[in-house]
């Protein structure tokens, strides 16, 4: 039997510790904190310190109920929603998000607000969302900005949508953002700021995102062609169509297509600009 050492056993315990309270099993803690130890880059990697604790007792024992652990609580609230059981998904969530937990809350509210949405119950929606939003958490907030954007712009909020649009493309995030800038180019044109359709369609495109880019694309050259610009209009749509988009090119391409045979705005069109959501506008 090897002896412990008081530095390396401190670091040890405060992650066996830590997972016993994340509602791990003693065999998993203790797994926990060896591996802590063995990865320790260079001052407790050797196996003379991590090596020497030994489990003496029931290695399934738990002192906390992983349920109840804050994402406990919110893997076990997205099992049952899988499972059916909304009810007690809601519960579940709201375990998780009364927390406070730093991980699990802004996860558990945007979650919940999901799962509102879905139940069209758009203020608990919008009330769980608003609570991911103001988390700061560098994925949710954005997610759940996005998605007050399309609540609102459901409601005609217009500026509301707008702003919670404009929030998730300040974001940065690398997935949000480009959809975002699309439906706020979509929002816009639906209400006569031409201008500031071009501008969010020409944000998504120039991300390049291989979703939001060629559906902003697809929707610029509707916009184009509906102002009488042909020629933009045709670059826009053959954008879309050489962006070799997963989902079928073929109406950006019949669009082109009507573009090229005639300069007439109504043979140009197929049908209504109205990439209000991001749902609407794939192809």
């Amino acid at each position: 039997m090897w002896e412990t050492f008081d530095e390396s056993s401190a670091v040890f315990f405060e992650h066996f510790y830590d997972a016993l309270a994340e509602g791990d099993s003693v065999s998993t803690a203790i797994a926990a904190g060896m591996y802590a130890l063995s990865t320790d880059p260079g001052e407790y990697d050797h196996p003379v310190d991590w090596a020497p604790f030994l489990l003496i007792g029931d290695p399934n024992q738990r002192i906390v109920d992983p349920d109840r652990t804050p994402m406990g609580a919110f893997n076990h609230g997205v099992r049952l929603a899988q499972e059916g059981d909304k009810q007690g998904a809601r519960a579940a969530f709201q375990l998780a998000i009364d927390s406070g937990s730093a991980e699990a809350a802004p996860r558990a509210a945007f979650s919940l607000g999901m799962l509102r949405s879905e139940e069209g119950d758009t203020e608990g929606a919008l009330a769980a969302f608003q609570v991911a939003a103001l988390s700061g958490d560098p994925d949710m907030a954005p997610r759940a900005m996005y998605c007050i954007g399309l609540l609102l712009a459901d409601r005609d909020d217009v500026e509301g949508a707008r702003a919670a649009y404009q929030q998730a493309i300040d974001s940065g995030h690398a997935g949000i953002a480009p959809m975002a800038a699309n439906n706020l180019g979509g929002l816009l044109a639906t209400h006569a700021d031409i201008e500031g359709a071009r501008a969010a369609f020409q944000q998504a495109i120039d991300s390049g995102d291989s979703d939001a880019a060629p559906m902003a694309a697809n929707n610029l050259g509707v916009l184009l062609a509906d102002q009488g610009d042909i020629e933009n209009a045709r670059t826009a749509f053959q954008y879309a169509i050489d962006s070799a988009h997963s989902r079928s090119p073929r109406e950006p391409q019949a669009r082109l297509e009507r573009c090229s045979a005639s300069m007439e705005i109504s043979q140009a069109l197929g049908w209504p600009c109205r990439p209000r959501s991001t749902a609407a506008t794939r192809w």
